[in-house]
């Protein structure tokens, strides 16, 4: 049976990709202009953290045996090590509820380019299992601040490098500027968001791939024909359980597009005969998460688990707890998950929010906080 120390911080290392893996970012976008704000804690420069997947049962039915515990030793270690990884129980609203903000960065190491959160979620999931999933377009400016006032003709995309300190350095994830992005987006909300979790453009591809990709229903068929160059395009069809992969060529019609990322980045051409939008593709990454947490969890806690627990080492930064307790209360969360089209929400333009710009708007905050106290609760 492994020791006490290693139960709890498996446990807990299990849970997170049930819920972080599939933080599918967006393109690359102007995120305008990049002014840091001020205040708030010291940046941390942040090493490989290893906060993944749901609870892993053979842990707790001693079915590990030496040479695994061994493998599960040195994830422990890092993960002990990693500054973004919280601690104590796992932290729930009054109403029992259990709200992570989900961000898809857009950095990769080359070409590097910068980094902009351009997936920003608020993934929700009651008591009873019922997931509820709110985004912020990445376009969108004036967002209101927990430090007070506005983030002015920033867009929000661009807060957390704004954050950022340059003495972090350009590849280093700052675990205080994460969290000030969590209590930006819980202010404009009007809601509680405890925890965070962010994975880069580089390693979701490569994550989806551990878990054997996933099967999703494709809702309207995608055509585009735009995709970055005209000789690469996107053709995905209206169907049940298509099964989508972290990588893969796609090309025109009829050669079948199965690449999770650029299913979640395209935005042009047309989505069930009607024009594509940055805010379609937000909506279909709502999708990609959500599916994904049924493929984790269908994999099972025994050996793929143990698999993914070292393969996801520095790929997740987030903030969630690394206890038994917290790690259990998480997959019970998880564990009956499901996702109705009417649970999730893009608050873009006109209904959500006004424009601005040309491309730019801001939150109108009465109707979007109405609508998260009515869908963030049992």
């Amino acid at each position: 049976m492994p020791s006490p120390r290693r139960a709890s911080a498996v446990a807990t290392l299990a849970l997170g990709l049930t819920l972080l893996a599939s933080a599918s970012p967006m393109a690359a976008a102007d995120p305008g202009p990049v002014v840091s704000p001020s205040g708030g804690p010291a940046a941390t420069s942040v090493p490989a953290p290893s906060t993944i997947v749901d609870v892993a049962s053979a842990v707790l039915t001693g079915l590990l045996d030496g040479r695994v515990a061994t493998t599960i030793d040195a994830v422990v270690s890092d993960a002990t090590s990693n500054p973004c990884s919280g601690s104590g129980s796992l932290r729930k609203s009054a109403n029992g509820s259990l709200t992570v903000l989900l961000l898809g960065s857009d950095y990769r190491r080359k070409p590097y380019i910068g980094e902009r959160t351009d997936t920003v979620i608020a993934m929700n999931i009651a008591r009873t299992g019922r997931v509820t999933m709110a985004a912020i377009p990445r376009d969108t400016v004036r967002v209101p601040l927990a430090s007070g006032g506005s983030s002015g003709p920033r867009r929000i995309n661009a807060l957390y490098i704004g954050y950022k300190r340059r003495s972090v350095g350009a590849h280093a994830v700052d675990c205080a500027a994460l969290d000030k992005v969590r209590r930006d987006v819980a202010r404009a909300l009007g809601t509680s968001i405890p925890y965070y979790a962010m994975v880069r453009m580089d390693e979701f591809q490569w994550l989806l791939q551990q878990i054997g990709g996933i099967r999703m229903d494709i809702r309207g068929t995608l055509i585009d024909t735009h995709y970055r160059r005209n000789s690469r395009k996107i053709y995905v069809p209206k169907r049940d359980a298509y099964q989508m992969n972290g990588v893969g060529d796609c090309g025109a019609k009829p050669k079948l597009c199965r690449n999770a990322l650029k299913y979640a980045r395209s935005r042009y051409g047309t989505e069930g005969g009607t024009a594509n939008s940055d805010f379609r593709r937000v909506r279909r990454q709502q999708e990609i998460v959500f599916f994904a947490i049924k493929r984790v969890l269908a994999r099972g806690n025994g050996p793929n688990l143990m698999a993914l627990l070292g393969a996801a080492k520095g790929r997740i930064y987030t903030n969630l707890p690394k206890s038994t307790s917290g790690a259990l209360a998480l997959y019970s969360f998880a564990k009956g998950a499901r996702f109705r089209e009417q649970d999730g929400k893009v608050f873009g333009p006109t209904r959500w929010a006004s424009y601005t710009g040309t491309y730019t708007f801001q939150l109108r905050l009465h109707d979007v906080r109405q609508w998260v106290d009515h869908h963030f609760k049992p």
